[in-house]
């Protein structure tokens, strides 16, 4: 396929053009002072639309949606525009000195911003009027690259450094500083009038004919030239890979997981500084163009040059954009034309149009569990050796031949099959998954769009829908959603165009990395602890859907086993998952049980009823089933299938679209623990004896948020329960979590006493419930030896105290009161002959003669039973 190109003009005036391609139509916006315009490449010949924006502009950034725009400006502003409404929607900050770059984050609710004074600015974009939370960098910010996939920004200082900062949590982390890799550049606060001056000088320039130039005109070339260069680096689509534009003019090439080594560069093909590099949109490609006016594309499946042009007018911006089934790179210079190149194949002839499965299959003998533990050693999908732009991989994102329709004339149009062969080597087929725009029947956490019905019971509908459940999960916003979050951390996926993108992040950041991996096999289900990540998913998206597994260590990136189960029957699904230390459990919705080993092997498979969660702990099991349509059940039982508990009731509300379930934990002590839609926490206590088994709540979780939150519709997402601190994530504006995630925060367990005022009163009555619910609690499970704390005995003994110091509090009231019997009621609780001392001694300050007389008596009968 040749490629060609034209230039036509967009500006009157020699002024830069600042171009980017739409995602999600055929719109090219292209930028300058004080003007967008957004044209429609499907009618060239239409009049573009025009939005007046800010002078002196730096950088413009544009929404997933393409319904909002940010720009930056010399003068220090940050502006937010409604292009639908073509107005200005917001001025989001007022810097003194110049603003450098900004861009969208975490599904496009926040914006990250920075410039000239050292400063990194994260916004909240739903909430404008709020204080934008400030980071400071060792230098000037002279741009920003920031990565959709794993929230993470590279950012490019003008001491010539790139900071690496990850924006998963709601606080910034910097994870790793490059050091001089890319021009330096001193923002001086010269006159801006005189710096566009000397950039469209330059464009008058001849470059071939330096030798005949002046002193004073080399300088005054040198001086454009730096102001054209580009210090951005740019993010692979996957997320994976870094591309810089280094001081030597190379492009160098970064690992997201081996930084800060380099992995590789691209030939040097530049003999003057880049204006500006892209990757194409599929990632087979990247594009850069320099000063020496020459757009050079490069392979990165070979890592060598695809093709190099020679530019008719000096470059500062390019966009990649898809059309026809075939890319094209739009150049804007800045003399305000542009350069369009057509017809580049989204396949090179290095690309590699199919490869070898690495996987290693063991066949299991079960009819019930089909085993194919795939041992990864090769590690491609995280380590990215070999670049990882597999030719499986791509079938997902653009069908077998890795082209898109030719048929739709669309930007970016969906060109894929809509079934693609499974790459795990099972012969089957895969339904493809729609794009965010257009999933209306994806089966999610709290979907309700959902067309096709799960039948729990031939003869009767139940109050809820059987669906997958996992453990902190959240449904879909946008293209991203929270697979699972615990205590340790969480899973979080990312929609790209034919698979996901899965993140793992933790809290403590000093014990596991940060790391990801791509996703064709759509997991919807997790679980995770301090080993690792087990992942499913349900198959419930069609009958021919699989229900496959898969575990990956956190340490160890060659762990890695992958797992198909044979369905039973094809309405089954997996509904919920878990993961030990050494054991993987697996329940579906048609109540089978199955245990693997840590390895993937099958080890046992049981039938219940309909299993609507599960958890556990290094000792129990714990499961949720559904006995009937209007009732759940749980069961204990340890890991050799011994029952402490079984189809037991469950006292949660099934009424609403929700999931029953809003937690489901074991606490810190090994009891289950349960949040439902009430907002209560629950704890099972006495659930080693048969049929003694009881729930008692110990929280309710929106009063304890209010104690330390403030603002409406503040909420909280349970963890977990660590001694008497309930672990959780404030939630704001609300149901679920959001991008970033909040740091987790504790709140002391406070029994729901129905007449408590208030949650932060000091309540006897409440003390005193407490201390004996939680002190039998540990009790019972040091009595068992299944305590983990090493201060147990220490707590044990705290909450003893507690007992008589709550009862001496009551019995004061009741002596104030003139309440003798009462006081002497509770003057027969206490356990300890100090405690009866002290309410001997309150008694006698009280003129109570006669109480003060029994108490004495109290004392010396118990003196001599000892």
């Amino acid at each position: 396929m040749s490629v060609t190109d034209n230039v036509k003009r967009v500006f009157v005036s020699d002024i830069k053009a600042l171009v980017k391609h739409s995602n999600i139509s055929n719109k090219l916006f292209i930028c300058s002072d004080e003007v967008l315009k957004i044209f429609d490449l499907k009618n060239p010949d239409q009049e573009p639309e025009v939005i007046d924006i800010l002078p002196k502009v730096t950088s413009f950034t544009l929404s997933v949606d393409e319904k909002y725009c940010i720009v930056t400006s010399r003068d220090g502003e940050c502006a937010y525009y409604d292009l639908e409404n073509e107005k200005l929607k917001a001025k989001l900050l007022r810097s003194s000195l110049a603003l450098t770059d900004v861009c969208f984050t975490h599904g496009d609710s926040m914006a990250l911003s920075g410039g000239a004074d050292g400063k990194l600015y994260l916004i909240d974009l739903n909430n404008i009027n709020s204080s934008p939370k400030v980071q400071k960098t060792i230098d000037q910010v002279t741009a920003i690259s920031y990565s959709n996939i794993g929230d993470i920004a590279a950012v490019s200082l003008s001491n010539g450094d790139i900071e690496i900062y990850s924006y998963s949590s709601s606080e910034p982390t910097k994870l790793q500083i490059l050091s001089s890799i890319v021009n330096e550049n001193k923002y001086l606060g010269f006159d801006d009038d005189e710096e566009e001056d000397d950039v469209l000088d330059f464009e008058n320039d001849d470059l071939d004919n330096t030798d005949t130039m002046n002193v004073s005109s080399k300088i005054e070339n040198e001086k454009s030239k730096q102001k054209l260069m580009t210090f951005k680096a740019d993010w692979h689509p996957d997320g994976d890979l870094l591309a810089v534009p280094s001081k030597t003019n190379d492009i160098l090439v970064y690992n997201r997981n081996f930084l800060p080594t380099v992995d590789f560069k691209f030939p040097q093909s530049h003999n003057e500084p880049l204006v500006d590099l892209k990757w194409s949109p599929n990632g087979k490609y990247i594009a850069s163009a320099g000063v020496d006016k020459k757009l050079v594309i490069y392979d990165l499946k070979s890592k060598d040059v695809y093709k190099i042009f020679s530019l008719s007018l000096t470059p500062c911006s390019i966009s990649w954009g898809k059309i026809a089934g075939s890319y094209e790179i739009i150049v804007g210079s800045t003399a305000g034309q542009i350069i369009t190149f057509n017809g580049i194949p989204m396949e090179t002839a290095f690309a590699s149009k199919s490869s070898s499965s690495k996987s290693k299959t063991k066949k299991a003998k079960s009819d019930l569990v089909l085993n194919e533990a795939e041992e990864d050693n090769d590690d491609d999908e995280e380590e990215g050796d070999d670049l990882d732009i597999e030719g499986e991989a791509d079938s997902y994102r653009h069908g077998a031949n890795g082209a898109g329709n030719p048929d739709e004339s669309s930007l970016f149009g969906d060109g894929e099959d809509d079934f693609i062969v499974d790459d795990e080597g099972t012969g089957d087929y895969i339904e493809k998954r729609k794009s965010p725009s257009t999933s209306t029947n994806e089966y999610t956490l709290f979907n309700k769009n959902k067309k096709r019905k799960i039948i729990v019971s031939q003869t009767t509908a139940s109050t809820f829908e059987l669906v997958p459940y996992s453990v902190g999960g959240t449904p879909w916003a946008g293209n991203r959603r929270y697979i699972t979050i615990n205590p340790t951390g969480y899973a979080w996926a990312v929609k790209q165009e034919g698979y996901n993108t899965i993140t793992v992040s933790f809290f403590d950041r000093s014990v596991h990395k940060e790391y990801h991996f791509r996703d064709v096999n759509n997991f919807d289900i997790a679980s995770m602890n301090d080993v690792g990540v087990l992942f499913a998913s349900s198959g419930n998206q069609s009958k021919k859907s699989n229900m496959i597994i898969m575990f990956r260590s956190h340490e160890q990136s060659q762990f890695t086993w992958q797992c198909q189960i044979k369905k039973v029957d094809d309405s089954e699904f997996i509904t919920s998952i878990a993961l030990s230390k050494s054991t993987v459990y697996v329940c579906t919705s048609l109540g089978y049980i199955r245990r693997f080993s840590l390895f993937g092997r099958p080890e046992k498979i049981e039938k219940t009823a309909p299993v609507v969660a599960c958890i556990n702990s290094e000792k129990y099991l714990f499961t949720v089933t559904q006995q009937s349509p209007y009732n759940l059940t749980f069961n204990v039982q340890d890991l050799d299938g011994k029952f402490y508990q079984r189809n037991e009731h469950l006292p949660l509300s099934l009424s609403g679209f929700k999931h029953p379930l809003k937690g489901l934990f074991f606490s810190l002590d090994g009891d289950p623990c349960i949040v439902g839609q009430d907002d209560h926490l629950l704890i099972l206590a006495r659930w080693r004896e048969p049929l003694q088994a009881t729930w008692i709540p110990i929280l309710d979780t929106k009063a304890g948020i209010k104690s330390i939150a403030t603002g409406d519709n503040v909420q909280c997402w349970p963890l977990g329960l660590f001694k008497e601190e309930f672990n959780f994530v404030v939630v704001r504006g609300s149901d679920y979590p959001s991008f970033p995630l909040t740091l987790p925060s504790d709140i002391t367990i406070k029994i729901p006493l129905s007449h408590t005022e208030s949650y932060d009163a000091d309540d006897p009555e409440e003390e005193l419930a407490r201390c004996i619910t939680m002190g039998e609690l540990l009790n019972d499970a040091i009595s068992n030896d299944e305590v983990l704390d090493e201060t147990a005995e220490e707590r044990l003994t705290a909450f003893s105290i507690m007992y008589d110091r709550s009862l001496l509090k009551q019995f004061g009231q009741a002596c104030t009161e003139q309440n003798s019997l009462e006081a002497l009621q509770l003057a027969a609780k206490l356990r300890d002959d100090k405690a009866l001392q002290a309410a001997s001694k309150i008694a006698e300050r009280m003129e109570m003669i006669t109480l003060l007389t029994k108490i004495n008596k109290l004392r010396e009968a118990r003196m001599d039973f000892d």
